[in-house]
């Protein structure tokens, strides 16, 4: 038997093979992904799907770039304007943070996915029980990583983020806020505290104002009578 020492051009061939070997596994790996997350997202479901759900954090869990790749492909999930199909990705994303670890939850606090999140809730002909998703997701994980949010950032500058511009959950759909701001009337009334007023502005329905206008009156009179009887009770004593 004689030994054959390849020449460098034989090794380099053979190095050459191997990585695209490499490449073709991660790419099969990636493409499986895209499938379970088409899968656990379908239109065809009904509600979120726990077993799809645990398949597509399987696959993530196995490491390389598929969180990477997981947020990508929801991402495109989230643009289709079907609702069943956003609501499903939104739960996706959801149990994925919370079994996926740090390699997925880093993908997510970027500026990028949750500028995606933010840009729906702006958006008139997004579905009313996506954008309360959204407001819900926002804040949960603002709270869940207020204690890494030196690492995790994105989460709550968000959180704060939609709060300035009016589009937390507390506002609701920004089309239902508007139309009630219109239909209503701002006032800025003062009640008692301690001898002190405080400014408090009221987004208030018409009748609505009519009505605390008559209470608050009633309410003054009943202050001044209680005032007068105090006054008549100290110069008896």
């Amino acid at each position: 038997f004689v030994f054959k020492q390849k020449t460098a051009y034989e090794m380099q061939r053979g190095l050459v093979g191997s990585e695209m070997c490499i490449r073709d596994s991660i790419n099969m790996d990636s493409k499986m992904l895209l499938v379970l997350i088409e899968q656990a997202t379908s239109q065809d479901k009904q509600r979120p799907d726990v077993e799809s759900n645990r398949l597509v954090c399987n696959k993530i869990n196995e490491g390389g770039n598929l969180a990477k790749d997981a947020v990508g492909y929801i991402t495109g999930r989230l643009k289709k304007k079907n609702a069943k199909i956003q609501m499903l990705a939104l739960e996706l994303v959801d149990n994925a943070i919370n079994n996926c670890g740090m390699a997925f939850q880093t993908q997510v606090a970027t500026k990028t996915f949750m500028g995606i999140l933010t840009k729906l809730l702006k958006i008139k002909d997004v579905a009313p029980e996506v954008i309360k998703k959204i407001q819900i997701l926002i804040q949960k994980w603002a709270s869940k990583f207020s204690n890494q949010a030196d690492m995790l950032p994105v989460f709550q500058e968000t959180y704060e983020e939609i709060k300035t511009l009016g589009l937390g959950s507390s506002g609701g759909n920004p089309k239902i806020s508007e139309e009630a701001k219109k239909k209503g009337k701002k006032v800025v009334t003062k009640k008692i505290v301690k001898g002190e007023s405080e400014l408090v502005p009221l987004f208030l329905i018409n009748d609505q104002y009519a009505k605390l206008r008559e209470n608050w009156k009633n309410l003054l009179e009943s202050v001044s009578v209680a005032n007068d009887m105090i006054d008549l009770s100290l110069i008896h004593i």
